[in-house]
C-alpha cells in the first residue's frame, strides 16, 4: 500500500487549469479578463510543476540513504554524498511517470537543519537549476530556477505518521516559453493526513501580502503586472480520487477583476455532495459588461 500510494503522491497536485477551459467564452472576455485567464494557465502550470518536485524531494529524502533512494521516472537520483553532506542531488533528462511531461535539469536536496529530516523543526532546501519542463502535447514549455525551503514543523514522515505539516517559502525565476522571464514567490503550508491507508493532502496559502490574506503565489504576470493568488478554501486531495482536488477555491487577484477556481464539482458546477469523486471545477471571471460568467470543465 505504501509503495502504491508513494508513485501516485509525486503527480498529487497533477491537476490544472487549462486556457481551453475559457475558450468557449473568450468573445465574452475583455483585456483584463483574458490577461487573468493567461494568468490562471501561467500559475497552474507552475504550481504543477512545484508541487510535484517538492512530492519527488520528500519521498526522496524521506527513504534515502546511500543506493536506498526511491527512483524518479525520466531522472537519476545521486544520493553518494547523502551520509556525509546530507545532499542529494536529482538529473532529470526524460519523460514523467505518467509520460505527458518531458524535464530536463537538475534539483539539489540539502538538509539544512535538523539531524533527520523527520525531526521537527528540520528545514529541506529544494534548489532548481534550469529545470525545464515542456509539456508533451502542445511543446509549450516553462523554466524554473531558484530555491524553495521546506520546514517540517511538526515532524515525522509523510507516509508513516497520522499527521504530518510542512510550510514551504520560496522563490523562483519562472521563465516563459516566449523568453518572458518573471520572480515568483510562494508561501503554502502543506498538512499530510494518513488515515485507514489513504493518503490526504490540505493546501493553504500562508501569507498576506498586497493587502490579500491566505495568499500562496505572488509576483509579476507576463505583462508586468502584479498578482496575488490566494487559497480562499484549502485545496483537499486524496490518492483515491486519482490525486485530483475534491474540494477548495483559488482566487488569482490582478488590476480589477480577478478569476476564481472551484474544485470539486458536479457538471452543473454545483458543489460535490457523493461519495465517489467529482466531476472537475468551475471557473467565474466578470466580463466587460460587468456581468458574471462560469465555465465548468471535467478533469
Amino acid at each position: 500500500m505504501k509503495n502504491a500510494i508513494r508513485m501516485t503522491w509525486v503527480a498529487l497536485l497533477a491537476t490544472g487549469l487549462t486556457l481551453n477551459s475559457c475558450k468557449k467564452n473568450d468573445n465574452e472576455m475583455d483585456e483584463d479578463g483574458l490577461e487573468q485567464a493567461e494568468l490562471s494557465f501561467d500559475e497552474s502550470n507552475y504550481n504543477n510543476e512545484l508541487e510535484a518536485s517538492l512530492n519527488e524531494a520528500n519521498t526522496t529524502v524521506s527513504s534515502s540513504g546511500v543506493g536506498k533512494g526511491p527512483g524518479i521516472p525520466g531522472a537519476k537520483v545521486d544520493d553518494s554524498t547523502f551520509i556525509n553532506e546530507k545532499k542529494i542531488v536529482i538529473t532529470y533528462d526524460g519523460l514523467s511517470g505518467d509520460g505527458l511531461r518531458m524535464r530536463t535539469g537538475t534539483v539539489i536536496l540539502q538538509l539544512i537543519s535538523g539531524a533527520k529530516w523527520s525531526d521537527a523543526g528540520a528545514v529541506l532546501s529544494v534548489e532548481a537549476q534550469n529545470l525545464k519542463i515542456t509539456r508533451v502535447s502542445t511543446g509549450k514549455s516553462v523554466t524554473l530556477n531558484g530555491v524553495h525551503y521546506i520546514t517540517n514543523v511538526t515532524g515525522g514522515k509523510v507516509l508513516v505518521d497520522e499527521n504530518v505539516v510542512h510550510s514551504v517559502r520560496g522563490n523562483t525565476q519562472v521563465t516563459f516559453d516566449n523568453g518572458t522571464m518573471r520572480s515568483w514567490q510562494v508561501a503554502r503550508k502543506r498538512t499530510y493526513t494518513n488515515a485507514a491507508g489513504q493518503l490526504s493532502l490540505k493546501v493553504e496559502g500562508d501569507t498576506a501580502v498586497g493587502g490579500y490574506s491566505n495568499v500562496v503565489v505572488w509576483g509579476t504576470n507576463r505583462r508586468g503586472n502584479a498578482f496575488y493568488t490566494q487559497i480562499t478554501s484549502p485545496l483537499l486531495f486524496t490518492t483515491t480520487c486519482s490525486n485530483r482536488p475534491v474540494s477548495g477555491v483559488k482566487v488569482h487577484n490582478s488590476m480589477s477583476k480577478n478569476i476564481t477556481v472551484t474544485f470539486g464539482v458536479d457538471a452543473s458546477g454545483n458543489p460535490y455532495s457523493g461519495s465517489d469523486c467529482p466531476y472537475g471545477f468551475k471557473i467565474s471571471w466578470v466580463d466587460r459588461k460587468g456581468n458574471t460568467r462560469t465555465s465548468v470543465s471535467a478533469y
